[in-house]
C-alpha cells in the first residue's frame, strides 16, 4: 500500500513538473529570452561583418595609397621635357584620389 502510494505521488510530481514546464514554455518570459538569444546572434553577425568590411577598406586604402606612391616614383624617374604631367588631385567623399593630365 505503501508503494503505491509513493508511486502515486511520484506520478503526481512527474504530472505537475511537466505542467509547469509546459507554462514556462508558453509564458512570455520565455518567447523574450528566445527572441533575445536571436537577436544576440544576429548583433553578433552584423559585427562580424562590419569587421570584414572594415578589414577591406582598409585594404583598398592601403592599396590606393602604394599605386600613388608608386605613380609618383614613376613620373620622378620620367625626364621633363618627354612629357609634362601634372598631378590633379580630387576629392570623392573626402577620399582623395588623383588622375595624371
Amino acid at each position: 500500500m505503501m508503494i503505491e502510494s509513493a508511486k502515486k505521488r511520484a506520478g503526481d510530481a512527474e504530472e505537475a513538473m511537466e505542467d509547469l514546464c509546459k507554462k514556462y514554455r508558453q509564458s512570455r518570459e520565455n518567447t523574450l529570452s528566445q527572441e533575445v538569444i536571436t537577436l544576440k546572434g544576429k548583433l553578433a553577425n552584423i559585427e562580424s561583418q562590419l569587421h570584414r568590411e572594415s578589414i577591406e577598406k582598409n585594404e583598398v586604402i592601403k592599396q590606393k595609397e602604394q599605386f600613388r606612391l608608386a605613380a609618383q616614383r614613376l613620373v620622378s624617374f620620367l625626364p621633363e621635357n618627354i612629357l609634362n604631367i601634372t598631378f590633379t588631385f580630387v576629392s570623392i567623399n573626402s577620399n582623395p584620389l588623383f588622375y595624371l593630365g
